[in-house]
């Protein structure tokens, strides 16, 4: 009888997504939604292609030796919760139809080539929106303070990578997604004035990779409607019309509470690896797609996109301006007429700063709550070219508004959460931001003929990498916090004598599986000690996707998440136990001294 009465009672998680409640219902006992009650994983059987399966949960591990012993009985009677936020990063929504996109180099399948194409891309606004129903769900906190209260949630912060190749449209679907408005993922509709090259397509509403009835198909990606090769010989499932279901539009759920984003290589760089330059724009808002090594190459050697009509592997698109580059000014403008009245945090960049970058400054700091500082960095490069895109650093005029503001917190006794598109180790990017294009002053979509140029007058130089930020950190007792996306990750950083520090905390990037976020808290323990709880979720999104053969269009966004998360699941180039971390870096409390005292 035990095992029918757990069965009977893990029906509704494997239906409604992990024990989801209804749509925006907060539940009694948020940790019943959490990776603390039940986690996602394969579902046993036979054959290449793993289905997916609901399992029991992770208990929350205590790292309370990092600073020596701080454990204290009776912390949970005593604590009070001085922020509780959701931190959800890298999830790359992407134009998956734009001609900008280079798939063709997925095929090399290493370094930075292994993400050139992802199976599920297509579908990332679902799963985005997904995430955020699940973040709506956890208005409360899993986590109780003293007398059994549970805080409310303050804010969604992001850490970059949110978009996939700072396009307007792109942008525009993110900010939608965040304020629950309405999505249409859909691109190629406003056609470019003189673009003679009509789209070779099969009308289906859809023009891309994976769909084989447009020309050239290639049997290298998957086509949930015909499968082909090694996807079928791997029994991949069949979903005709998942394409074109992935193009319509739907009304967003949206977090419920402000959401943050910053400045990171994919907001700024196209595909997060190379300076905008005028041909890339053309390509970008234009007739034609380069499809094949040939092709990519003469479009990455700044080719003119015209003369891809000359090459076999190129297939024909409809034009869209909406693809246009957006450079860091339009970038805020966008998010600037939305819903949120802050722009998304970039409301909040200190004026000075702002006029004197000439619009182009993302950095900023704000108080969520009192005593508590966020401050967000822009890590961005700017002189990137590819092969070193996701090499970041600060630059001098960001780096001296950083000291004055750490010091600013010092002197208030506040305690500083720092959001950076980049973990410590990876900020060693050594070309300044001078090393972009150059700015002409000629203006096309407003911006300048190449909207990669670097605006800010200001020089960038000396440039500030990772070890250097680590000690400056540490030289300011207020910061207690590090926070950056890439695999579920909790590091300590301590100072020389290891009595004190910060911990740098790394989220799953949320384009991979298993399509992850986390809630954290920072608690007051009330006894000279701090701790950081950090809970993993899944989306809130069916586990047990539609069987193979469903068609699409049946498919609500809920459903489309699905699919999507078990498609990205047996993604042959995904590196799964990287982005999961191990279990002490999951569902954690991290203990720290309370710098105030």
């Amino acid at each position: 009888m035990k095992t029918l009465r757990v069965a009977l009672a893990l029906v509704p998680f494997v239906l409604a997504g992990v024990g989801s409640p209804a749509q925006g219902a907060e539940p009694r006992n948020p940790s019943r939604i959490t990776t603390l009650a039940t986690r996602v994983v394969d579902r046993p059987g036979a054959g290449e292609f793993h289905r997916l399966r609901v399992a029991g949960g992770e208990p929350r591990i205590v790292r309370d030796g990092a600073f020596g012993d701080l454990g204290s009985p009776g912390r949970v009677q005593r604590r009070r919760s001085l922020l509780y936020f959701a931190h959800l990063t890298d999830a790359q929504v992407a134009d998956e139809e734009s001609p900008a996109r280079v798939e063709s180099l997925d095929r090399l399948d290493s370094g930075i080539f292994r993400v050139a194409w992802r199976p599920q891309e297509a579908f990332a606004p679902f799963l985005l929106d997904a995430a955020n129903r699940r973040v709506r769900q956890l208005r409360r906190s899993p986590s109780v303070s003293s007398g059994g209260a549970r805080a409310r949630m303050s804010l969604l912060a992001t850490t970059g990578d949110m978009i996939d190749s700072k396009q307007r449209n792109e942008l525009v679907w993110l900010r939608n997604l965040l304020e629950g408005r309405r999505v249409e993922p859909d691109s190629g509709k406003d056609g470019q004035q003189g673009c003679s090259a009509a789209a070779d397509t099969d009308g289906s509403g859809y023009s891309g990779v994976q769909d084989h009835d447009d020309p050239p198909a290639d049997p290298h990606f998957y086509d949930p409607a015909d499968l082909r090769g090694a996807w079928d010989e791997a029994g991949w499932p069949a979903y005709p019309g998942l394409m074109e279901r992935a193009q319509r539009p739907f009304r967003a759920t949206g977090p419920g509470v402000p959401s943050y984003l910053l400045f990171a290589n994919h907001e700024t760089l196209v595909q997060g690896e190379t300076a905008a330059i005028r041909q890339f724009e053309d390509l970008v808002t234009g007739c034609l797609k380069p499809r094949g090594f040939d092709a990519v190459s003469h479009v990455m050697s700044g080719g003119d996109p015209a003369g891809l009509a000359d090459f076999d592997d190129v297939m024909r698109v409809e034009p869209d301006l909406g693809r246009r580059f957006v450079d860091k000014a339009q970038f805020q403008a966008v998010l600037a007429e939305g819903r949120q009245r802050d722009a998304h945090g970039f409301g909040l960049v200190d004026p000075g700063e702002r006029r004197a970058s000439r619009g182009t400054a993302g950095y900023y700091t704000w108080t969520p709550r009192p005593g508590v500082r966020m401050v967000a960095l822009d890590v961005a490069p700017e002189g990137a070219s590819v092969g070193n895109g996701g090499a970041g650093n600060i630059d001098d005029p960001q780096w001296r508004w950083l000291r004055r503001v750490l010091s600013g917190a010092d002197r208030r006794r506040e305690l500083v959460i720092v959001l950076s598109g980049s973990r410590l180790d990876g900020l060693d990017g050594t070309r300044p931001d001078e090393a972009a294009p150059p700015c002409v002053g000629t203006l096309r979509f407003g911006h300048d003929l190449d909207p990669g140029c670097d605006l800010d007058s200001r020089l960038s130089s000396p440039l500030h990498g990772g070890e250097e930020l680590r000690a400056l950190l540490l030289r300011h007792p207020a910061v207690v916090a590090y926070l950056t996306g890439g695999e579920h990750r909790a590091v300590p950083v301590r100072s020389a004598n290891e009595k004190r520090g910060f911990w740098a905390i790394t989220t799953a990037g949320f384009a991979e599986y298993p399509h992850q976020g986390r809630v954290l808290e920072l608690m007051d323990n009330r006894d000279g000690t701090l701790s950081i709880v950090g809970t993993v979720f899944d989306i809130a999104a069916p586990v047990v996707a539609a069987a193979p053969g469903t068609k699409a269009r049946k498919l609500d966004p809920a459903g489309v998440a699905a699919v999507a998360r078990t498609i990205s699941r047996n993604d042959p180039q995904a590196d799964l136990e990287w982005y999961l971390g191990k279990p002490q870096d999951r569902n954690v409390e991290l203990l720290l001294p309370d710098p105030r005292r």
